[in-house]
């Protein structure tokens, strides 16, 4: 999918790869801010359940009951019962996504942001740029990052959890992307709120999916695709960069937010 969603041909979104491809001979650094500034830029963080479409839990339970067990899909799906750690006692899901003023069988139906429809809200009645959310942004991400920031797919890994989706980035310390923004391991632990962000989904949501490459990890699944040496490394260099030593500026950052 997030290889499509770049590389598709006659896909109507020259303008998008030749505002990225001006840093193109730039270091990763460079390129991966480029990245952000023309994401940031160019779509807002959007939950429009009208636009991206309604369906119901009944409408999709029947659709895949078939394919996986449904207490199964309960346990790793915030909108159809995964409750997880306190976090999820503490916010109300429904009003989260918006669906508070639904009836309670209604849930959004994502999966269908293509670049076409991300680009498309800057048509839309008081849009000025275009639209996403956890998902759609986070395979815009890992797309660039390889055309552009010619990242190895091997090192380009997509996370997701019951209620969000991020990408791992394995260059030197490290990059999570989270909706619009870039995480470096320096900014994980610094503070603010825009760490305290990215690491929510982390810290009190279970990891569902990882995907890559080679395959893919699934909850839902009892076979794992995914090279297990790439999920080694995957896990290695992520438990490297979700820990930290407490020194006196980590502690200071804290104290300061």
């Amino acid at each position: 999918m997030f290889l499509q969603i770049l590389c598709r041909p006659n896909c109507g979104n020259g303008e998008l790869i030749h505002g990225l491809l001006i840093s193109r001979k730039k270091g990763l650094p460079v390129k991966a801010n480029r990245i952000k500034q023309y994401i940031i830029q160019n779509y807002v963080f959007n939950l429009d359940l009208s636009t991206w479409g309604l369906t119901s839990k009944s409408a999709e339970i029947g659709r895949f009951s078939d394919f996986f067990d449904m207490d199964m899909l309960k346990q790793s799906n915030a909108l159809f019962g995964y409750e997880g750690d306190k976090y999820y006692f503490d916010i109300d899901i429904r009003k989260h996504f918006g669906l508070d003023k639904y009836d309670s069988d209604i849930i959004p139906y994502w999966k269908t942001e293509t670049i076409e429809a991300m680009g498309a809200f800057r048509y839309k009645e008081n849009f000025k740029t275009g639209g996403g959310e956890c998902v759609s942004l986070s395979a815009l991400y890992a797309a660039a990052m390889f055309v552009v920031g010619r990242v190895p797919l091997e090192k380009i890994f997509l996370i997701a959890t019951p209620l969000h989706s991020q990408n791992f980035i394995i260059e030197k310390d490290g990059l999570i992307t989270n909706n619009r923004r870039i995480v470096t391991k320096n900014m994980w632990y610094n503070g603010t709120s825009l760490s305290e962000k990215a690491r929510r989904a982390m810290e009190n949501e279970k990891v569902t999916i990882v995907s890559h490459i080679s395959g893919f990890i699934h909850t839902l699944y009892q076979e794992a695709t995914i090279d297990r040496q790439a999920y080694d490394f995957f896990s290695e260099k992520l438990k490297e960069f979700l820990s930290a030593e407490l020194t006196s500026l980590i502690f200071i950052n804290f104290s300061s937010f």
